[in-house]
């Protein structure tokens, strides 16, 4: 926004010569530009504050807290921004706790500073504007300080709430936590008295199996002898039978040898007795 001053008309007289009082401001000039100022943030926070987003109130509420040391240091405008913080407060103590708390701790430090605040014709000439008497700003006082304790109060109880609403939910997430964990340790339970079933299941069978092994060898009585057999006469080791073949054969061999010499014998002793037959006829 444009600030314009109203300059003094005169002439200012000095050492280095006269100098125009239409290049300064007096100070009461100065007084109603800082108002315009103070004026102008305290309306662009009260429209942050009253828009329904919650960036801006964010925003809005941070710069509060900033400048809460100057700022404000009109009463009627210090109203209008508790106004709109109580109802930020209201509004969004369900919705949204940071805001909440942010509304919260600048509403207390508001209250805190409220002393220092002064009338707006205090802070700067106005037209047609009384001053107070000293039974009025008694007055003014007491009010004030009711209504500080009054907000103290009511700072006391909210935060007082928290502190309940926050004990419940702890309460309640314990709570939660207690009963989560009866059912593992039922549901625990209920799973080693089944395994404690199956084994007692399975020992059951076990000994079933055991007596209808007994009773089988009760009515059959003894079990019989086994034959011997001989590892060569069967058929899987067959390379003892191959070998047992071939030894036998080994053994037939010299009958064979006895067989060709009788026969050479034989044909020897019969072309000896041609030979003589042969000889006695050519006599």
């Amino acid at each position: 926004f444009i600030t314009k001053f109203k300059a003094t008309s005169g002439v200012e007289e000095n050492a280095g010569g006269n100098r125009p009082l239409t290049d300064f401001v007096d100070f009461e000039n100065y007084r109603h530009v800082c108002h315009k100022w103070h004026y102008k943030i305290a309306k662009a926070l009260v429209v942050c504050l009253e828009s329904k987003d919650f960036v801006q109130i964010r925003n809005a509420l941070i710069i509060l807290n900033e400048i809460i040391s100057q700022y404000p240091l009109i009463q009627n405008l210090g109203h209008v921004l508790e106004k709109r913080v109580e109802k930020v407060c209201q509004e969004e103590k369900e919705n949204r706790k940071d805001l909440y708390i942010k509304a919260s701790s600048y509403q207390g430090k508001l209250l805190k500073n409220r002393s220092r605040m002064v009338k707006e014709y205090e802070f700067h000439l106005m037209k047609g504007a009384k001053p107070e008497s000293d039974e009025d700003k008694a007055k003014n006082k007491d009010s004030d300080k009711a209504k500080e304790d009054k907000g103290k109060d009511e700072n006391n109880t909210s935060k007082e709430e928290g502190e309940i609403n926050e004990e419940r939910k702890e309460r309640k997430s314990k709570d939660r936590d207690s009963k989560s964990r009866d059912r593992d340790s039922k549901s625990r339970d209920r799973d080693t008295k089944s395994r404690d079933r199956e084994t007692q299941s399975r020992d059951r069978e076990t000994k079933s199996r055991d007596r209808e092994s007994r009773d089988r060898t009760t009515d059959m009585g003894p079990p019989a002898s086994r034959m011997s057999v001989d590892p060569g006469d069967s058929d899987r080791d067959f390379k003892r039978k191959r070998d047992s073949a071939k030894d036998k054969k080994k053994d037939k061999s010299p009958d064979r040898l006895e067989k060709k010499e009788k026969a050479r014998k034989e044909r020897q002793r019969k072309e000896q007795e041609e030979a003589a037959a042969a000889a006695g006829a050519a006599e």
